[in-house]
Protein backbone atom coordinates (compact mmCIF):
# COMPACT_ATOMS: atom_id res chain seq x y z
CA UNK A 1 0.00 0.00 0.00
CA UNK A 2 2.64 2.19 0.91
CA UNK A 3 4.63 2.01 -2.57
CA UNK A 4 0.96 1.86 -4.31
CA UNK A 5 0.47 5.68 -2.65
CA UNK A 6 3.96 6.43 -3.55
CA UNK A 7 3.03 5.42 -7.26
CA UNK A 8 0.21 7.79 -7.44
CA UNK A 9 2.14 10.57 -5.63
CA UNK A 10 4.41 10.42 -8.62
CA UNK A 11 1.81 10.06 -11.27
CA UNK A 12 -0.04 13.20 -9.82
CA UNK A 13 3.34 15.04 -9.75
CA UNK A 14 4.41 13.80 -13.08
CA UNK A 15 1.01 15.04 -14.55
CA UNK A 16 0.76 18.16 -12.91
CA UNK A 17 4.11 19.36 -14.10
CA UNK A 18 3.20 18.23 -17.72
CA UNK A 19 0.15 20.45 -17.64
CA UNK A 20 1.78 23.17 -16.26
CA UNK A 21 3.84 23.45 -19.40
CA UNK A 22 0.96 22.31 -21.59
CA UNK A 23 -0.18 25.46 -20.00
CA UNK A 24 2.53 27.89 -20.40
CA UNK A 25 2.92 26.35 -24.85
CA UNK A 26 -0.70 27.18 -25.58
CA UNK A 27 -0.41 30.28 -24.31
CA UNK A 28 3.04 31.51 -26.16
CA UNK A 29 1.19 29.93 -29.05
CA UNK A 30 -2.14 31.57 -29.04
CA UNK A 31 0.33 35.01 -28.82
CA UNK A 32 2.20 34.10 -31.53
CA UNK A 33 -0.34 33.08 -33.44
CA UNK A 34 -2.31 36.54 -32.43
CA UNK A 35 1.24 38.33 -33.91
CA UNK A 36 0.56 36.51 -36.82
CA UNK A 37 -2.87 37.74 -37.30
CA UNK A 38 -1.67 41.26 -36.55
CA UNK A 39 1.10 41.07 -39.76
CA UNK A 40 3.82 40.49 -37.38
CA UNK A 41 7.25 39.64 -38.73
CA UNK A 42 6.53 35.82 -40.56
CA UNK A 43 9.96 34.75 -40.93
CA UNK A 44 10.72 34.77 -37.64
CA UNK A 45 7.02 34.13 -35.95
CA UNK A 46 6.12 30.93 -38.22
CA UNK A 47 9.59 29.05 -37.71
CA UNK A 48 8.69 29.63 -33.90
CA UNK A 49 4.78 28.54 -34.36
CA UNK A 50 5.73 25.75 -35.75
CA UNK A 51 8.22 24.67 -32.67
CA UNK A 52 5.38 25.31 -30.06
CA UNK A 53 2.97 23.49 -32.32
CA UNK A 54 5.59 20.46 -31.83
CA UNK A 55 6.46 20.99 -28.14
CA UNK A 56 2.41 20.80 -27.33
CA UNK A 57 2.24 17.83 -29.25
CA UNK A 58 4.89 16.04 -27.54
CA UNK A 59 3.27 17.10 -24.03
CA UNK A 60 -0.13 14.89 -25.62
CA UNK A 61 1.90 11.91 -25.99
CA UNK A 62 3.82 12.08 -22.37
CA UNK A 63 0.21 12.69 -21.21
CA UNK A 64 -1.15 9.87 -22.83
CA UNK A 65 1.27 8.11 -21.56
CA UNK A 66 1.47 7.89 -18.08
CA UNK A 67 -1.40 5.79 -18.11
CA UNK A 68 -2.91 3.94 -15.26
CA UNK A 69 -0.58 2.72 -12.94
CA UNK A 70 -1.01 -1.07 -11.60
CA UNK A 71 -4.41 -1.33 -8.93
CA UNK A 72 -3.98 -2.52 -5.49
CA UNK A 73 -4.92 -6.12 -6.53
CA UNK A 74 -1.84 -6.42 -9.68
CA UNK A 75 0.60 -4.90 -7.04
CA UNK A 76 -0.01 -7.37 -4.29
CA UNK A 77 0.08 -10.02 -6.85
CA UNK A 78 2.88 -9.02 -8.63
CA UNK A 79 5.24 -8.64 -5.33
CA UNK A 80 4.08 -12.02 -4.43
CA UNK A 81 5.66 -13.65 -7.25
CA UNK A 82 8.60 -11.44 -7.08
CA UNK A 83 10.72 -14.49 -7.46
CA UNK A 84 9.86 -15.74 -10.70
CA UNK A 85 9.84 -11.96 -11.88
CA UNK A 86 13.47 -11.19 -10.44
CA UNK A 87 14.72 -14.36 -13.34
CA UNK A 88 12.86 -12.54 -16.68
CA UNK A 89 14.30 -8.84 -15.65
CA UNK A 90 16.70 -6.95 -17.54
CA UNK A 91 19.55 -5.84 -15.17
CA UNK A 92 18.63 -2.23 -15.67
CA UNK A 93 15.20 -3.50 -14.34
CA UNK A 94 16.40 -5.59 -11.66
CA UNK A 95 18.76 -2.18 -10.71
CA UNK A 96 15.47 -0.29 -10.37
CA UNK A 97 13.68 -2.72 -8.47
CA UNK A 98 16.80 -3.01 -6.17
CA UNK A 99 16.83 0.82 -5.33
CA UNK A 100 13.16 0.74 -4.36
CA UNK A 101 13.99 -1.82 -1.76
CA UNK A 102 17.55 -1.00 -0.86
CA UNK A 103 19.11 2.02 1.02
CA UNK A 104 22.03 1.65 1.61
CA UNK A 105 24.70 -0.90 1.65
CA UNK A 106 28.44 -0.15 3.75
CA UNK A 107 31.18 -2.93 3.37
CA UNK A 108 33.13 -3.17 6.05
CA UNK A 109 36.64 -5.68 6.02
CA UNK A 110 34.56 -8.87 7.36
CA UNK A 111 31.18 -7.76 6.72
CA UNK A 112 28.22 -6.30 5.08
CA UNK A 113 25.28 -3.50 6.32
CA UNK A 114 22.49 -3.33 4.31
CA UNK A 115 19.47 -0.49 5.22
CA UNK A 116 16.30 -2.04 3.25
CA UNK A 117 13.19 -0.39 3.25
CA UNK A 118 11.17 -2.58 5.26
CA UNK A 119 7.42 -1.34 4.78
CA UNK A 120 5.58 -4.51 2.73
CA UNK A 121 8.40 -6.92 3.63
CA UNK A 122 7.11 -8.21 7.06
CA UNK A 123 7.24 -11.57 6.45
CA UNK A 124 10.79 -11.29 4.31
CA UNK A 125 12.29 -9.72 7.64
CA UNK A 126 10.77 -12.80 10.21
CA UNK A 127 12.64 -15.01 7.80
CA UNK A 128 15.96 -13.16 8.25
CA UNK A 129 15.36 -13.09 12.05
CA UNK A 130 15.48 -16.77 12.27
CA UNK A 131 19.15 -16.94 10.21
CA UNK A 132 21.61 -17.00 12.26
CA UNK A 133 24.42 -15.86 9.79
CA UNK A 134 22.42 -12.48 9.93
CA UNK A 135 21.56 -9.83 12.23
CA UNK A 136 18.46 -7.21 12.06
CA UNK A 137 18.12 -4.21 13.96
CA UNK A 138 15.02 -2.13 13.30
CA UNK A 139 15.29 1.63 14.67
CA UNK A 140 11.87 2.60 16.49
CA UNK A 141 9.80 4.73 14.53
CA UNK A 142 11.69 4.24 10.80
CA UNK A 143 11.12 2.63 7.35
CA UNK A 144 14.92 1.25 7.56
CA UNK A 145 16.09 -1.97 9.03
CA UNK A 146 20.04 -2.76 9.13
CA UNK A 147 21.21 -6.03 8.66
CA UNK A 148 24.53 -7.41 9.67
CA UNK A 149 26.22 -10.00 7.40
CA UNK A 150 29.20 -11.69 8.30
CA UNK A 151 31.30 -11.64 4.82
CA UNK A 152 34.80 -12.89 3.78
CA UNK A 153 36.73 -9.90 1.94
CA UNK A 154 39.67 -11.49 -0.26
CA UNK A 155 41.68 -10.20 -3.26
CA UNK A 156 41.72 -11.60 -6.62
CA UNK A 157 43.42 -10.24 -9.58
CA UNK A 158 43.31 -6.87 -8.72
CA UNK A 159 39.88 -7.03 -7.12
CA UNK A 160 37.97 -7.58 -3.64
CA UNK A 161 36.01 -10.51 -3.47
CA UNK A 162 33.13 -10.53 -1.29
CA UNK A 163 32.41 -14.40 -0.06
CA UNK A 164 29.31 -14.96 2.02
CA UNK A 165 28.39 -17.52 5.08
CA UNK A 166 27.10 -19.76 2.58
CA UNK A 167 30.04 -19.91 0.42
CA UNK A 168 32.67 -20.01 3.68
CA UNK A 169 31.55 -24.07 4.40
CA UNK A 170 32.73 -24.49 0.79
CA UNK A 171 35.24 -22.00 -0.24
CA UNK A 172 36.24 -22.52 -3.75
CA UNK A 173 39.81 -22.59 -4.87
CA UNK A 174 40.15 -19.29 -7.01
CA UNK A 175 41.07 -19.63 -10.31
CA UNK A 176 43.67 -18.51 -11.90
CA UNK A 177 44.20 -15.18 -13.00
CA UNK A 178 46.89 -12.54 -14.54
CA UNK A 179 49.54 -10.98 -12.53
CA UNK A 180 48.36 -7.94 -11.45
CA UNK A 181 50.57 -4.79 -12.61
CA UNK A 182 52.76 -4.19 -9.52
CA UNK A 183 53.79 -8.22 -9.87
CA UNK A 184 54.92 -8.18 -13.84
CA UNK A 185 56.97 -4.97 -12.76
CA UNK A 186 58.44 -7.26 -9.77
CA UNK A 187 59.47 -10.13 -12.55
CA UNK A 188 60.45 -7.63 -14.81
CA UNK A 189 62.93 -6.33 -11.81
CA UNK A 190 64.54 -9.45 -11.23
CA UNK A 191 64.83 -10.28 -15.52
CA UNK A 192 66.74 -6.92 -15.37
CA UNK A 193 68.70 -7.51 -12.55
CA UNK A 194 69.72 -11.49 -13.73
CA UNK A 195 70.75 -9.54 -17.19
CA UNK A 196 72.98 -7.10 -15.29
CA UNK A 197 74.34 -9.57 -12.65
CA UNK A 198 74.95 -12.16 -16.13
CA UNK A 199 77.17 -8.90 -18.24
CA UNK A 200 74.28 -8.71 -20.55
CA UNK A 201 74.59 -5.16 -19.87
CA UNK A 202 77.85 -3.65 -18.95
CA UNK A 203 75.22 -0.38 -17.21
CA UNK A 204 72.29 0.22 -16.43
CA UNK A 205 71.85 2.84 -18.75
CA UNK A 206 72.55 0.42 -21.31
CA UNK A 207 69.47 -1.48 -20.43
CA UNK A 208 67.27 1.57 -19.99
CA UNK A 209 68.26 2.21 -23.94
CA UNK A 210 67.65 -1.48 -24.68
CA UNK A 211 64.40 -1.73 -23.01
CA UNK A 212 63.34 1.54 -24.91
CA UNK A 213 62.88 3.11 -20.77
CA UNK A 214 64.02 6.41 -19.42
CA UNK A 215 66.93 5.97 -16.82
CA UNK A 216 64.70 7.14 -13.74
CA UNK A 217 61.92 4.71 -14.60
CA UNK A 218 64.83 1.62 -14.85
CA UNK A 219 65.98 2.48 -11.85
CA UNK A 220 62.86 2.30 -10.41
CA UNK A 221 61.71 -1.00 -11.55
CA UNK A 222 65.35 -2.31 -10.39
CA UNK A 223 64.34 -1.21 -7.21
CA UNK A 224 61.37 -3.90 -6.49
CA UNK A 225 63.86 -6.62 -6.58
CA UNK A 226 65.32 -5.61 -3.15
CA UNK A 227 61.98 -5.92 -1.41
CA UNK A 228 61.93 -7.88 1.50
CA UNK A 229 61.17 -11.61 0.89
CA UNK A 230 57.80 -10.59 2.58
CA UNK A 231 56.67 -8.39 0.32
CA UNK A 232 57.66 -9.44 -2.83
CA UNK A 233 55.67 -12.80 -1.87
CA UNK A 234 52.45 -10.71 -1.03
CA UNK A 235 53.07 -9.14 -4.32
CA UNK A 236 52.92 -12.17 -6.31
CA UNK A 237 49.78 -13.76 -4.38
CA UNK A 238 48.13 -9.90 -4.26
CA UNK A 239 47.68 -9.71 -0.91
CA UNK A 240 48.93 -6.46 -0.24
CA UNK A 241 48.12 -4.09 1.91
CA UNK A 242 46.31 -0.86 0.26
CA UNK A 243 49.04 1.29 1.80
CA UNK A 244 51.27 -0.26 -0.64
CA UNK A 245 50.47 1.24 -3.69
CA UNK A 246 53.26 0.66 -7.19
CA UNK A 247 53.60 4.63 -6.51
CA UNK A 248 55.45 4.14 -3.12
CA UNK A 249 57.03 1.53 -4.18
CA UNK A 250 58.52 3.17 -6.68
CA UNK A 251 59.79 6.15 -3.92
CA UNK A 252 62.52 5.79 -1.89
CA UNK A 253 62.13 2.62 0.46
CA UNK A 254 64.57 1.83 2.92
CA UNK A 255 67.22 -1.04 2.07
CA UNK A 256 66.64 -2.92 5.26
CA UNK A 257 64.30 -5.48 4.75
CA UNK A 258 62.41 -4.96 8.85
CA UNK A 259 62.17 -1.41 7.59
CA UNK A 260 60.26 -1.58 4.82
CA UNK A 261 57.72 -4.02 6.26
CA UNK A 262 57.46 -1.43 9.33
CA UNK A 263 56.87 1.39 6.68
CA UNK A 264 54.34 -0.23 4.81
CA UNK A 265 52.27 -1.73 8.17
CA UNK A 266 53.19 -4.84 7.53
CA UNK A 267 53.11 -7.24 10.77
CA UNK A 268 56.29 -9.42 11.54
CA UNK A 269 53.88 -12.44 12.76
Amino acid sequence: MKTYRELEKLKKEQRAKLLKRFSELKTEQDEVCKQLRDRGDVAILTPRYTELANAVDEVKRELEGIGEIYSTDNLAETCGSIEAIWEELFPAERYKLAHQLIDKITLFADHIVMDVKHYGLKSLIGELKTDQDVKVYQPENCEIIQLNIQVLVKRWNGRKLIITPDEKESEPELPEHEPTAMAKRLAQAHKWTEMLEEGEYATVAQLADAVDYDLSKTLKILNLASLSPKIQKMIVEDNIPQSMALRRLYGNIPVDWEEQEQEFGISNS
